[in-house]
């Protein structure tokens, strides 16, 4: 029955009319028939008509109803249009703001390599300038050696060798000696030659990562089916230990397809390493590959041989797989050598310059700074004290180590994959295409850290 609720009675709604039920007074049902609703004037019998007036009077008619379900439906869709155009000029707002910001990002990213660009340029200048003062020294210093023990042999010339000088002279710097004097002055005549030879090749490389080679190369030869030398290597000896010169054929036709050309070296597993691979023709189809000291398997990162192509290979990271003794081959189906040389520098360490891996304690220091920019040359030299409590807040703060792990993190998050592949194909060159995880750039930034920790407590 219909309800009272304070000054006012609340009609009983009771859904689609059924002739064959009773109903009680202020009861609305709605007539399927014409789609109009009605209410009971008085207690209703079952079996009573809608049509009966004296029981049912128009509650409301369907066109009304229809009226008022239509403009609920508008102001509805009112509402959804509304909110949606706040959400578009929301999401374009932020999206305008995303794109400024990363705009920005690649803007001081490039500025930041030109500035590394210019920096690693001087610094390997600079190299290049000491490798040819050291070259002319030892030319020079060879040269002297040369003309003083051939001066002494004149001197002894026709006399037993049982002079105590004499015989100690036979003995070269390695600790080698030589069957007769003359014996070692040839030797020394050789290795002035090769520098003279191979001397343009020692300053064409970094100075950092000759220096820092771990690879030796050495003298070696192939033999074919019928036991004869179908190809010799010669190591570019003192002038640079990680060069070669290859001559013959090296092929599966000729019964071999690798040449190992290095003494053993000490590799870390879970280690970076670099190789700089300096092949001025790039013309030979070949590989070169780290194989086991004893005679075992090719080294091998993520499961798979590592190799670094002569053709296109220039300066590769590599993390074995398992630690141990290996040593360098070069290996190929087949091709025809013909005094073709190269070099083979490997350096522990991926560190990343804009030219060449070097060692995160290289250029620019704090001290190499002060020499080419004014203002920190006049901070450097007299404001030491400054530099040094400017440099501790920092590495307290936005320089810690762990401030840079999240900026780093917190950066590659913002950067949707689709950006990262245009920036790599719009700058392919760009420093870093090689640095492949997060954890290579945080160890360099470590080890760097320890380096400039160093230079500022030294001040």
């Amino acid at each position: 029955m219909a309800k009272y609720i304070g000054k006012r009675i609340v009609p009983k709604h009771c859904g689609y009319w059924d002739k064959t039920k009773a109903y009680e007074m202020e009861c609305i049902v709605y007539n399927r028939a014409d789609g109009n609703s009605y209410i009971s004037r008085r207690a209703v019998p079952a079996d009573t008509d809608i049509t009966q007036t004296e029981y049912w009077a128009l509650c409301s008619d369907f066109s009304e109803q229809m009226d008022l379900l239509e403009k609920h439906f508008t102001a509805t869709e009112q509402r959804i249009v509304a909110d949606n155009d706040a959400t578009e000029a929301a999401i374009r707002a932020d999206n305008d703001a995303t794109e400024q910001s990363i705009r920005a990002d690649n803007d001081a990213t490039e500025q930041a390599v030109r500035n590394d660009n210019t920096a690693t340029k001087q610094y390997v200048d600079a190299g290049l300038a000491r490798a040819q003062a050291d070259l002319e020294e030892a030319v020079s210093d060879l040269n002297t050696t040369n003309a003083a023990l051939t001066a002494r042999m004149d001197g002894i010339a026709g006399q037993a060798t049982t002079d105590t000088e004499i015989l100690d002279a036979r003995t070269d710097a390695d600790g080698t000696t030589h069957a007769t004097l003359g014996a070692h002055i040839r030797k020394a005549d050789g290795d002035i030659r090769n520098i003279l030879d191979y001397g343009e090749a020692l300053v064409s490389i970094s100075d950092k990562a000759r220096m820092n080679s771990l690879l030796e190369t050495v003298d070696a030869e192939a033999n074919g089916t019928d036991g004869t030398v179908m190809c010799r290597v010669s190591s570019y000896g003192p002038a640079d230990k990680a060069g070669v010169v290859v001559n013959g054929v090296i092929g599966e036709s000729y019964g071999f397809n690798t040449v190992r050309f290095s003494k053993p070296v000490e590799l870390e597993a879970g280690k970076s390493y670099t190789v700089f691979l300096d092949d001025p023709q790039r013309s030979a189809n070949a590989n070169i590959y780290f194989y086991a000291a004893n005679g075992g398997a090719v080294l091998k990162e993520n499961g798979a041989n590592r190799g670094f192509s002569l053709m296109t290979s220039r300066l590769s990271v590599f993390v074995p797989d398992t630690s141990g003794s290996y040593v360098a081959g070069l290996y190929c189906h087949g091709f025809t050598y013909e005094d073709y040389g190269f070099h083979m520098d490997s350096v522990f360490g991926n560190h990343w310059t804009g030219k060449y891996y070097t060692k995160a304690t290289a250029a620019p220091t704090f001290k190499s700074y002060s020499k080419v920019h004014t203002l920190m040359g006049l901070l450097y030299k007299n404001k030491k004290e400054t530099l040094k409590a400017r440099y501790a807040e920092l590495r307290a703060g936005a320089m810690s180590e762990e401030n840079v792990a999240l900026a780093y993190e917190n950066f590659m998050v913002d950067i949707p994959r689709a950006v990262l592949n245009k920036e790599v194909e719009r700058w392919p060159l760009i420093p870093g295409t090689n640095t492949n995880n997060l954890a290579q750039i945080l160890d360099w930034y470590r080890l760097r850290c320890v380096a400039l920790d160093a230079e500022i407590e030294a001040l």
